[in-house]
């Protein structure tokens, strides 16, 4: 079809899609600590899967059927800063540590 993608474009699909590989794999986990278990990863899981969730919806209008990656571009704008984001990401997640 020799559709021309712009560079930005291309660069926005693969962090989409590393996004969706991320929020896959906590689900995998958390389950997986589930199934030994283990009830606390399964919810730092899902809250930080609700986190990229929230990019999703921000970034398509859709949670977790999305439809963004359209032939030759995206099917909306992606804006620089995604607007109400808050802190970043490094801020708002919680390391439980261990008490010596």
């Amino acid at each position: 079809m020799k559709i021309q993608v712009p560079e930005r474009v291309e660069y926005i699909r693969v962090i989409m899609a590393e996004f969706s590989r991320i929020v896959s794999h906590l689900i995998a986990i958390g389950t997986y600590g589930m199934d030994i278990g283990a009830w606390t990863p399964f919810l730092y899981c899902m809250r930080d899967r609700e986190h990229v969730l929230d990019i999703f919806e921000r970034t398509c209008g859709a949670r977790l059927l999305y439809n963004y990656m359209w032939v030759g571009g995206l099917s909306a704008r992606c804006d620089a800063g995604l607007p109400g984001e808050g802190p970043p990401r490094s801020a708002r997640i919680s390391v439980p540590t261990s008490r010596s």
